[in-house]
């Protein structure tokens, strides 16, 4: 189990069992977390967010940087 934590659009969290292969897998993932948990997104809508870099923090725990 992963835990994600993003800060764009918003400061949010969620966890993960998935494995991912690429930054595009994280990103369709992404999308549909935003919208599954209606994620707040005043600026843009959730298709145009891209995963750009991953930061694992220690085991079991990343930081997705998010751009638009």
């Amino acid at each position: 189990m992963t835990t994600v934590f993003i800060d764009y659009p918003t400061q949010f969290s969620f966890r993960t069992k998935k494995q991912f292969v690429n930054d595009m897998e994280r990103t369709t993932y992404l999308h549909s977390v935003l919208k599954t948990n209606n994620v707040p997104s005043p600026c843009h809508g959730y298709n145009e967010y891209v995963v750009e870099f991953i930061e694992t923090i220690s085991e079991g725990y990343e930081f997705w940087f998010i751009g638009s």
